[in-house]
């Protein structure tokens, strides 16, 4: 505060008056206060009103002096939540509305000399808030505005003589070496100036108010390394006499990107930001607030964080001090949140992005603005009036501050494209915003999908990743922990809080993992992980920060296994790839060690070498375990004599060879794809043998071999078992014919953005294999993306998935079997959705779980003696359905197009030659394609994203490719007919390897396009070709040809 200025903290007893009726309005609370108060005193740390919402008003008398009328005045708000009306001695002087911010109203002429009255009402929004234009639902910050609400922070009354600067904007130049500064003011004279100086130096410049440039020739940059800040005094002159006067801190320092990659001061930087949901922090006393920021700051360092996501909230200023001191980058994003239409929605919007700039835009820290991640995700409730509205709001931040980058978009926005804006630059350009929901263990193609993710020439981040799993733990969830003793997991665990545990610690490893994978990808230029706020950890264990930051280490040897599940003496492939911040390098000794189950060190190697570049090969070769069983670690050091720069490790298991199973099984494969790797585990039988085996030979029972199929069903009714692998979604429909009582319902294992923890029981069926845990990366071969809602009368391996909603905080908790088993006549249908029979002969646990599955089920065995005639009636039905709904596509995707090389060789391989039984290289592993199945009860339509990726939650749903679909028509004669085509993305469609249609996409704000072609087939056979490619969001279309001179029956598609 200024020696021009004046401040008077409102101070002591306050009172306070709850009104549950919303009667005060009308009762004129503003000039009688009611005699039932409760007294109240500052700092208010926390609110007055409940979390489910509530209005209060707030009574305060103070007397401020003759002296105070000869000034601007100001009653100035610390923080109040949310909708606040004020009243100064019965004359109503304006409202504000917001939650975390500072805010002001001038008094006007209102103010007495001697004895003032101060009459606040406050709105918190909630189901006990009377006012219907706070509807919860259509407030930017509902669910971000505190557990409490009312008046939250100190008052005071602000005199500025009439003369006073009003704002100020720094904006560091560093290649021009100066700062531009702009400076707003009211009142003033012809000779009013601004004299600008920076304390401790020489620099100084005197001009008119508005925009004003201060040489600085021999500036100290700001950098995280030597957060160096000056301080700028800003004074307001008329003639000689400063009538007022401003100080604020800065610091030189440049964020922009070059090249598709972020740089600080020129330099380039990979960014590791970590988020920091601090709104708890803010009903702890100032000094409390600010040592648990500064220790969040130091810890995140510690773990090689470089940047902090402030989100959830506008941030208060003081956090961006500590940040500037601290010399740690910030990314602010508007926590606007998913909002119904309401009549103030793009004034309240607009406030808060203008409110959350201001805040923030003269802070050295701050080098980034986040905008709208997740509220555009119901941008179809207004549809365009949505995305004008965040167009509006992207154009309103670029005017509010030109010195930033600007993002907006992100993970969540499903229907547009992420944006950004470079500094001082207004045309917007894309950027790849992409999504990773972990799972555990974690799959190898999600590895790759990491490691190769993002575009060439255009930046890519990988924003939302998040390794929070489960919601709040909560000991009142009577029914979590029912469910979770009924399925006999306190027999294993111990409690449920015992099992929460071992969730964090599986967390942790995905977590390092992932971010591991991420350094490796050349072409991502950062990401922002939404982890936890602080460890929590007070066991010996590692805990999560600690390991993060050995994932996050400026130097680590990042290896890569071929196989990570061997034979005894089994060897395999290994390569360690260079990872480094910008600036290592050097040379060093590589120290290599494979460490044996006992701690023994089996095998190592030392050389000197020099080190590559970021991303480039560090070593290559092969490495073996012992014969003795178990976890087996190989360790790669980088050293310089006893100093250790980088640090990688990773493990591989050795399991028995499982001897093939003596029993016999039948085997369900027409086209003989899994037969030699059930062969060679198992004795091939016939019908009568008392194992059946189904392999996942369609996305739909409708097109199983009918007979087949029935006859396999029948022998099962009368006792023998059948196991049946990847079982389609549409298998309860063919349950529903043969009147069963069972069904089984296959969905993603993950809700929401949190991922499925699965567990193993003590069980035959994991005999030799880890058991009584989760699942962990031994099992990340077979663990599955999909398992079943329904219970069997065995729980062998099931799931947990917990999360929270976003909006209301409500706790979810879902469970899923991985193996069920249910009853179906005298015999067993055994499901599950565990990927075995691909990696049979691949991965020693793949076979060890198929050979357990046969010794232990043929013991539930009783087979018949004979055949059993099959359920005529499921038979026709399944002619019947294949015959009248099916339509048969060859489909194959993840093919990237991001390059003129790419997209060449997707010309000639794919859109001409379509050899079904060649590989195609694609985005991050070799494509094939596969047979998928339409059905006419949903429109033929071909959901190309969900069956290439079935149960990748948030996966292929953001990558960049393009998707293809063939299927063959046979025609009776030559037509003349138009082509319908429904479609999601950009389209191109071939008939008979001509082109016939091609389409950018839906128009903006669509969710999809209908359009109509003309197309002719010639007699006999016609082929259809179609191309999907998108950036984001899912691939689908459906299509028919429509005539007026044929009858259906004159076109045959392909079956």
């Amino acid at each position: 505060m200024s020696a021009s200025r004046k401040q008077l903290n409102l101070d002591g007893k306050w009172f306070f008056a709850a009104d549950p009726s919303d009667c005060g309005r009308k009762e004129q609370w503003f000039e009688r206060f009611p005699d039932d108060t409760d007294e109240i005193y500052p700092p208010f740390l926390s609110g007055q009103l409940p979390g489910d919402g509530g209005i209060g008003w707030y009574q305060h008398s103070f007397a401020a002096g003759p002296s105070w009328s000869q000034s601007s005045t100001f009653l100035h708000f610390e923080r109040a939540s949310y909708f606040t009306e004020i009243w100064l001695n019965g004359h109503y002087l304006g409202s504000h509305e917001g939650a975390w911010l500072p805010f002001s109203v001038p008094t006007e002429e209102h103010l007495h000399p001697d004895s003032n009255t101060l009459v606040l009402r406050i709105v918190f929004p909630g189901q006990h808030a009377g006012d219907a234009d706070l509807n919860p639902a259509s407030l930017p910050y509902y669910g971000e505005t505190g557990s409490t609400g009312g008046l939250l922070g100190a008052v005071s009354l602000l005199a500025y003589p009439s003369a006073h600067i009003d704002s100020i904007f720094v904006q560091p130049d560093l290649r021009r070496a100066r700062l531009a500064v702009d400076v707003s003011c009211t009142g003033g004279t012809a000779k009013t100036e601004i004299v600008l100086r920076v304390k401790d130096t020489d620099y100084s410049v005197t001009g008119k108010p508005g925009a004003l440039l201060l040489p600085m020739p021999d500036f100290q940059a700001w950098t995280p390394e030597k957060p160096h800040l000056y301080r700028l005094e800003v004074l307001l002159k008329d003639g000689r006499k400063t009538v007022d006067a401003e100080a604020l801190s800065f610091g030189m320092r440049e964020f922009t990107l070059k090249d598709n990659r972020f740089h600080l001061n020129q330099r380039p930087l990979f960014i590791k930001a970590r988020a920091c949901f601090a709104a708890p922090w803010l009903s702890l006393e100032k000094t409390a607030r600010l040592q648990t920021f500064r220790q969040f700051i130091a810890e995140s360092r510690d773990a090689g964080f470089n940047m902090i996501t402030l989100t959830g909230h506008p941030v208060p200023e003081d956090f961006l001090c500590v940040a500037d001191e601290e010399g740690m980058l910030l990314s602010v994003e508007s926590s606007l949140r998913p909002m119904t239409a309401s009549d103030r929605l793009e004034q309240r919007c607009e406030d808060a992005v203008t409110d959350m700039i201001r805040n923030g835009r003269n802070h050295a820290s701050l080098v980034l603005w986040r905008l709208f991640n997740e509220e555009r995700t119901r941008a179809a409730e207004t549809g365009n009036a949505a995305r004008a509205l965040s167009d509006r709001l992207f154009t309103l931040a670029r005017e509010l501050d030109p010195s930033r980058l600007i993002f907006a978009g992100g993970a969540h926005a499903d229907s547009s494209d992420a944006k950004l804006l470079r500094p001082y630059r207004s045309t917007p350009e894309p950027y790849d915003d992409l999504f990773f929901c972990p799972t555990d263990p974690v799959p190898e193609n999600r590895t790759r999908y990491l490691q190769c993710c993002g575009a060439a020439g255009k930046l890519a981040i990988i924003s939302g990743m998040t390794s929070f799993q489960t919601a709040e733990h909560s000991e009142e969830d009577d029914t979590l922990h029912a469910d979770f003793d009924q399925r006999g997991l306190n027999r294993i665990f111990g409690s449920l809080a015992a099992f929460n545990d071992l969730t964090d610690e599986s967390a942790k490893t995905f977590v390092a993992a992932q971010i591991q994978a991420m350094r490796a990808n050349s072409k991502i230029a950062g990401y922002f992980h939404a982890f936890p706020e602080s460890s929590g950890c007070t066991s010996e264990k590692p805990n999560a920060l600690e390991i993060v930051a050995a994932a996050q280490a400026p130097l680590l040897p990042l290896i890569s296994l071929e196989k990570s599940n061997l034979h005894p003496r089994e060897a395999t492939g290994v390569t360690i790839q260079m990872i480094g911040d910008p600036g290592q390098g050097g040379s060093a000794d590589l120290s290599l060690q494979v460490i044996g189950p006992t701690g023994q060190v089996l095998w190592k190697k030392k050389r000197h070498t020099k080190l590559p570049r970021h991303g480039q090969l560090l070593w290559s070769g092969s490495i073996g375990g012992s014969g003795a069983l178990g976890l087996h670690r190989f360790v790669a050091s980088l050293m310089q004599g006893t100093r250790v720069l980088g640090r990688g490790e990773d493990s591989f298991f050795v399991f028995e060879q499982a001897a093939p199973s003596p029993v016999e099984v039948h085997l369900l494969d027409p086209e003989k794809i899994y037969l030699d790797r059930v062969a060679a585990l198992a004795k091939t039988g016939n019908l009568l043998a008392p194992l059946h085996i189904i392999p996942p030979l369609s996305n739909t029972v409708r097109a199983y071999p009918d007979n087949d199929l029935m006859q396999i069903l029948a022998q099962v009714e009368e006792g023998a078992v059948a196991i049946v692998f990847s079982p389609p979604e549409d298998w309860n429909d063919l349950f529903s014919i043969l009147d069963a009582k069972i069904s089984a319902t296959p969905r993603p294992a993950s809700c929401s953005w949190a991922s499925a923890f699965h567990y193993v029981k003590l069980h035959p069926v994991f005999e030799k294999l880890p058991s009584r845990c989760l699942m962990r990366e031994v099992y990340k071969n077979v663990a599955s993306a999909l398992n079943f809602e329904e219970q069997g009368e065995e729980d062998i391996s099931g799931s947990l998935c917990r999360t929270a909603d976003a909006l209301t905080g409500e706790s979810t908790a879902r469970w899923g079997n991985n193996i069920l088993v249910q009853r179906y006549g005298t015999g067993r249908i055994v499901m599950t959705c565990m990927p075995v029979l691909e990696h049979l002969g691949k991965d020693p646990v793949a076979d060890r779980l198929f050979v357990n599955l046969l010794n232990h089920f043929e013991r539930r065995s009783i087979p018949s003696a004979s055949p059993v005639p099959p359920n005529q009636r499921a038979v026709e039905w399944l002619r019947e359905e294949k015959k009248t709904q099916l339509r048969r596509w060859m489909i194959l995707g993840g093919i990237d197009l991001s390059s003129d090389e790419n997209r060449k060789k997707s010309l000639h391989s794919i859109e001409m030659e379509r050899n079904f039984e060649a590989a195609v290289e694609g985005w991050y592993r070799p494509e094939k394609w596969r047979t998928w199945f339409t059905r006419a009860d949903a429109d033929h339509e071909v959901p190309l994203t969900d069956a290439l990726d079935p149960g990748g939650f948030f996966f292929s749903h953001y990558e960049r490719s393009a998707s293809y679909a063939y299927t063959e028509i046979t025609c009776e004669r030559r037509l003349s007919s138009y082509l319908r085509v429904r479609f999601h993305s950009p389209i191109r469609i071939w008939v008979n390897q001509v082109p016939v249609f091609e389409s950018e996409g839906p128009p903006d704000g669509e969710n999809y396009c209908i359009e109509s072609v003309n197309a002719t087939l010639k007699h006999g056979k016609n082929t259809l070709l179609v191309k999907c490619s998108k950036e984001r969001g899912k691939a689908l279309f459906a299509l028919d040809f429509v005539s007026d001179d044929h009858l259906p029956s004159a076109l045959k598609w392909w079956k």
